[in-house]
């Protein structure tokens, strides 16, 4: 009924952290609203936040799975990266611990993409996982075979590296065997791209 009387209060912003309805229904989870205002006016799907936000971004953060897809089904093209600091909704699920969002993301045909972008310090969502020690979550993007595991950042740290400053973390027996499985991958992957070159 809001909606239909007074459709210009889906855009105004609220007090101090300026957030607008849709962009609070996406932090809350609340899918039932973000259904209503996208059906009223899918432009505001594409918004971002005051500090530059998308919504897919602020439900990656809180790890929101069913406000993704419903945001996709409207707004199948929606922003995914967030303009700070150049994380995209995977980088976010990846450093957040959302190991489900991070499964959707890599089984979305709009967003299995993202596995290899860079954010501003060239860092990938591998880079991240592996930084908060989170074998779950590097387990799903090592398992993807359009990984690039030789991306180096800013720092000219591939995730490997990361790896090396992150084993204070690492304390389950579990994360120990990933690490050694992933060790093990990034070797071959670093020799089998660098025989194809050889051969030609």
């Amino acid at each position: 009924m809001i909606m239909e009387t007074r459709p210009a209060l889906a855009s105004e912003e609220e007090g101090r952290n300026k957030n607008t309805p849709l962009q609070l229904a996406t932090l809350w989870g609340r899918i039932d609203v973000v259904r209503v205002l996208l059906e009223h006016d899918r432009s505001l799907g594409y918004r971002f936040s005051a500090d530059g936000e998308p919504l897919l971004v602020s439900a990656a953060f809180r790890g929101h799975v069913s406000v993704a897809r419903e945001l996709l089904k409207y707004c199948p093209d929606a922003p995914y990266t967030y303009t700070s600091n150049g994380w995209t909704c995977l980088h976010v699920a990846a450093i957040f611990q959302q190991t489900e969002f991070v499964e959707f993301v890599l089984g979305s045909p709009q967003l299995r993409g993202l596995i290899n972008m860079q954010d501003s310090d060239g860092n990938t969502a591998l880079h991240l996982a592996v930084a908060v020690c989170n074998p779950k979550i590097v387990a799903a993007l090592l398992l993807r075979q359009d990984i690039d595991v030789t991306m180096m950042n800013k720092k000219t740290m591939t995730p490997i590296m990361v790896l090396s400053g992150a084993a204070d973390k690492a304390k389950t027996l579990n994360w120990v065997r990933l690490c050694l499985d992933y060790f093990a991958f990034c070797i071959f992957a670093f020799f089998e791209r660098n025989l194809q070159h050889l051969k030609y």
